[in-house]
């Protein structure tokens, strides 16, 4: 039997669902720490935009070590798993666990040793 695992991407800010081939991750860094965020097309322009007015006046100071951020095997893993069963799994089995967003890592890890 053959499976499809299909990602689906979540707008960050909104929380509307993202349509396939649309939107972008952006990775950035700021005072030190890396951020990685997903939005819809509307928000993207949006974020250009208002990083633009500062990038355009910034000092470019080399490339920093930080980007591109470099995914964990966690991370790719949390790609590849059905994001409501892993959150109905979370609460299931106690953990916390946001609504909307990512899945943190451990809590993938933690579904997947469950799955076997």
């Amino acid at each position: 039997m053959a499976q499809k695992l299909i990602t689906l991407l979540t707008d960050d800010l909104n929380g509307k669902q993202i349509p396939a081939g649309e939107g972008e991750t952006f990775d950035f860094a700021f005072q030190g720490y890396a951020y990685s965020i997903d939005l819809d097309n509307r928000n993207a322009k949006k974020f250009r935009d208002a990083m633009s007015t500062y990038v355009d006046r910034a000092r470019r100071t080399g490339k920093a070590d930080v980007l591109p951020l470099r995914r964990s095997d966690a991370a790719r893993r949390a790609d590849e798993v059905e994001p409501g069963l892993v959150r109905a799994w979370a609460e299931a089995n106690g953990y916390e666990i946001s609504p909307r967003g990512r899945i943190r890592n451990d809590v993938v890890e933690a579904y997947l040793a469950a799955q076997g």
